[in-house]
């Protein structure tokens, strides 16, 4: 682990994944590649560089997948199964999408960075935001539960009282 000048050990992404990864995609519904990209933005949030393009999300993936052997795979992922999974963290409302503008595109240009400039960059929200869609979905979830329950047990009834009138 790294340390900060406060001496509190900030965990890498293969930490992350093999401490939290399968309760994470247990619990959420997360595959391989939405736990690699989640914890990838929270690792860059906590050292301070939140904001990410996707071709950098899709390099830093599959680095960590390559040298770790993460899910024991020997290749990485593709560049459209990462865009998919940042699509689905974004409608999950865990990670925020921000379009850039003309002035982060010169600066950019200024500093002489290879390839094209990216168009998007990605970050994760806070921890206590993700905790409250959670929340929320779970919530839903149980809602909705509840309104088939409860319809199944007036079915339930309507036919006691049928079956009762008919002896």
């Amino acid at each position: 682990m790294a340390s900060t000048n406060r001496e509190i050990a900030i965990p890498n992404l293969a930490e992350l994944m093999g401490k939290f990864g399968n309760e994470l995609m247990e619990i959420v519904d997360f595959t391989d590649v939405d736990c690699l990209i989640f914890f990838y933005l929270f690792e860059r949030k906590i050292q301070g560089e939140p904001k990410r393009s996707a071709y950098e999300i899709y390099k830093a993936v599959n680095a960590c997948v390559t040298s770790f052997r993460l899910f024991g795979r020997s290749r990485g992922f593709s560049q459209g199964k990462v865009s998919i999974s940042l699509e689905k963290l974004i409608g999950y409302g865990y990670v925020k999408r921000e379009y850039v503008n003309k002035r982060v595109m010169k600066k950019f240009k200024r500093s002489k960075k290879p390839g094209r400039p990216p168009v998007c960059l990605y970050e994760l929200r806070s921890c206590s935001e993700i905790v409250e869609k959670i929340k929320g979905a779970i919530i839903n979830k149980l809602d909705r539960c509840i309104k088939v329950f409860n319809s199944l047990t007036d079915i339930e009834e309507t036919a006691a009282e049928i079956t009762t009138r008919e002896r």
